[in-house]
């Protein structure tokens, strides 16, 4: 006896093979496993003195990752005395994240890390499943 809806008033019991069950249930976990995707972080690197195009190219390729349902990381790498201009790198993060406005979402906003400014997104459909 397999007891199949214990919420129900009475509950609901039918005669059935346990091992049967347990194999149905098992090969619909390994189902539901195989759906699955995992999510990854993938990386766009920039410096502070990436031209206009360069930009738009990276953006272009961060988009095809944030449709795919991959998170973005854009990171702007600072050598040598271009640290002391931190805004250049808070410019270029904002173009990106007016570039990528409409399919992703930004998880952290920018952040030092040494010598490295960086801001990641996630995509904007992740929004609409919570």
């Amino acid at each position: 006896m397999v007891e199949v809806s214990p919420q129900a008033v009475p509950p609901v019991c039918k005669i059935q093979n346990y091992d049967k069950l347990r194999y149905e249930r098992k090969k619909q976990e390994e189902k539901a496993r195989k759906m699955t995707r995992k999510q990854e972080l993938k990386e766009i690197r920039l410096t502070p003195n990436t031209g206009e195009n360069d930009i738009q190219i990276k953006v272009n390729q961060a988009r095809k990752f944030l449709e795919a349902g991959d998170k973005v990381s854009v990171s702007i790498k600072f050598m040598g005395r271009e640290i002391t201009h931190p805004q250049l790198g808070k410019d270029i993060l904002q173009k990106v994240k007016d570039g990528l406005r409409n399919v992703a979402v930004v998880e952290s906003a920018p952040m030092f890390e040494r010598r490295k400014l960086f801001m990641i997104f996630k995509p904007a459909l992740d929004e609409g499943k919570k």
